[in-house]
């Protein structure tokens, strides 16, 4: 009876001690500490790649180059920057204020629209008057280069102790060689979803609802595209670009017609990317891989690295999407795919320990998970709570991650 007793007494001073900490609980979670912010996005807006059939079609983009970033789309990264900046600098106190090299790390994969993408992101994330500054006057009168510059004095006048223009902040953008990696991945090669005929057949055959209108919007004749309907999706692509380069589309009403052209891009991108889960999975390693390398970091050896970028394309994040076993979202221009992990406050992780006092503890335990694609926030399998904690996560990604990567690609 005794026994019991103290047990009650026990029950209702933990109930007494939730009740006290449930306001500051609901609270806690705006105080938790965002720890790490890890990025996949695609490049902005750009030129078309190919032409269908190698004809011109709608506007020129010979100005800006084939597959360049357009200046919409350096426009489109820099808005994402100055997001970032709002919610990981001022918001968050994740990043410091100006860059710091022990703080993040910026990769684009070898084009020059991801690479101007990131480019872009971190001049938003660090825009100009966050650079670096002279040390002093002795500084700046040993900082001459060994050749004659033509109105030195004026221009070291007009520079003042900014190191640029400006202070102008310029942030490594590092190679990322996942393109590299998977297009001579042998596994990939043999497992073409090309050689699919009856994938194929099934696809090819939800782009024909689509022909008679990309014909009458690229005046390409209806039958030639009957003749080769994989150039529909080429058209599309072409559609989009002149879209979002803000040109006008004959008979093309964005309201109601744009929709379709997504839903070819979507056909085309997840049949040629993601068309299984195992090429999916293979193709999603190198991203999968890092993310979990850095999470691991950060709990396990007490990482600085805050904040970390993948600049890429949307053939990496369609078949990130899917062998995270998310809805087929289409990643338009500019989409990204963003991981943050949270440290539980002080506040929270005491009451998490009062309430549990008899289960053991490590150091996930005080981690847990968001993603967002764009403005969904994704779920995952096997979190056991919502958030959904950092161990679960990291236990999910291992079953995503492909153990003989190495060999099926010849890595």
């Amino acid at each position: 009876k005794g026994k019991k007793k103290v047990l009650e007494t026990k029950f209702k001073m933990k109930a007494a001690i939730l009740s006290i900490f449930l306001v500051t609980l609901c609270l806690a979670y705006g105080a938790d500490d965002l720890e790490l912010t890890v990025e996949f996005c695609r490049h902005g807006a750009r030129a078309p790649i190919n032409y269908p059939f190698n004809k011109q079609i709608l506007h020129d983009f010979s100005n800006i180059g084939l597959g360049n970033l357009t200046p919409g789309g350096m426009r489109m990264h820099t808005l994402i920057g100055d997001q970032l900046r709002r919610n990981l600098v001022f918001s968050g106190n994740s990043l410091p204020t100006n860059y710091d090299i022990n703080s993040m790390s910026v990769y684009s994969d070898n084009f020059n629209r991801t690479i101007q993408s990131a480019e872009s992101q971190m001049y938003g994330l660090y825009p100009l008057g966050t650079g670096l500054h002279m040390n002093n006057a002795a500084n700046i009168e040993r900082s001459v280069p060994p050749m004659t510059v033509d109105g030195l004095r004026l221009k070291e006048l007009m520079l003042g102790f900014n190191a640029l223009n400006s202070r102008f902040s310029p942030i490594p953008v590092l190679h990322w060689d996942i393109s590299d990696q998977l297009n001579h991945c042998p596994y990939l090669k043999e497992h073409s979803p090309f050689l699919n005929l009856t994938l194929l057949k099934a696809t090819l055959k939800e782009i024909e609802p689509y022909i008679s209108k990309v014909a009458s919007w690229t005046g390409i004749s209806e039958d030639l595209y009957k003749t080769d309907p994989v150039q529909v999706v080429y058209a599309a692509d072409v559609l989009a670009c002149n879209y979002w380069a803000g040109y006008e589309i004959p008979n093309f009403n964005a309201e109601t017609d744009l929709q379709d052209v997504i839903a070819l891009l979507e056909i085309g991108i997840y049949f040629e990317n993601a068309s299984t889960q195992e090429i999916a999975r293979v193709r999603a390693n190198p991203m999968v891989s890092p993310l979990k390398n850095l999470i691991e970091g950060v709990v396990e050896s007490g990482s600085t690295t805050k904040f970390a970028l993948f600049s890429g394309h949307d053939s990496d994040l369609a078949p990130l999407l899917a062998a995270l076993e998310q809805p087929h979202y289409y990643p338009y221009f500019a989409s990204t795919a963003i991981f943050q992990l949270y440290k539980k406050s002080a506040t929270e992780q005491d009451v998490s320990r009062i309430m549990d006092e008899d289960s053991s503890s490590s150091a996930w335990d005080n981690y847990y998970i968001k993603a967002f694609f764009n403005n969904e926030e994704l779920k995952f399998p096997g979190c056991t709570s919502d958030p959904c904690p950092a161990q679960d996560f990291v236990k999910f990604l291992d079953t995503v991650l492909v153990p003989d990567w190495d060999k099926l690609c010849d890595a």
